[in-house]
């Protein structure tokens, strides 16, 4: 396996990202299931919410703290961040950039979170495919994600969701996963 790394990141197009937003507000929403699942940005009011939501240590394991998805936005302005709402409750956040480099153009998604005692409700399914959707809405036409080597929930939501196994693997041990043309297509 080849190992990549994924620190080289662009200034995404923030007129296409703001012609996306203005019609919803940052906002996209999904019932699915009779569940209404909401993807909002992490912004002044709300971010402090998703710092405090909370994982079991063996979470902690596979998804870094909310705060420190919350800093490198701070500072690296090409990351877009997600407050993934049910019912108008907070159940968790995710994260994505656009990276073009050494590697290609693409879009990362790096960071999902769902806290503890939503788990396993779809939250997370329900606010990649918003996030997806999101993505190929501003020109995504490659997205990519990783999972850590261990963590199966993770890889198995990424291939239901059309992702595949590159071969590839991070600095960080993780596999790199790639969404299908075809999934694509569908987000």
């Amino acid at each position: 396996m080849t190992n990549l790394p994924h620190n080289n990141r662009m200034q995404p197009d923030f007129g296409k990202l703001a012609l996306a937003s203005a019609a919803d507000a940052g906002v996209m929403q999904k019932k699915e299931r009779g569940m209404s699942v909401q993807i909002l940005d992490v912004n002044e009011s709300n971010w402090r919410e998703c710092v405090e939501l909370k994982l079991t240590e063996e979470d902690q394991k596979y998804v870094d703290r909310n705060v420190f998805a919350i800093a490198e936005w701070k500072f690296e302005p090409e990351n877009v961040l997600k407050a993934i709402y049910s019912n108008s409750v907070l159940v968790g956040m995710l994260a994505y950039y656009i990276h073009d480099g050494k590697y290609g153009y693409f879009f990362w998604m790096y960071h999902l979170m769902i806290e503890t005692q939503h788990q396993g409700k779809g939250y997370g399914e329900a606010a990649v495919k918003l996030a997806l959707k999101d993505m190929r809405e501003v020109g995504a036409k490659d997205i990519r994600t990783s999972a850590d080597i261990g963590n199966t929930r993770a890889e198995n939501l990424y291939k239901k969701l059309g992702f595949e196994e590159t071969g590839i693997l991070e600095d960080s041990g993780s596999k790199l996963l790639r969404l299908s043309q075809d999934a694509l297509k569908f987000a």
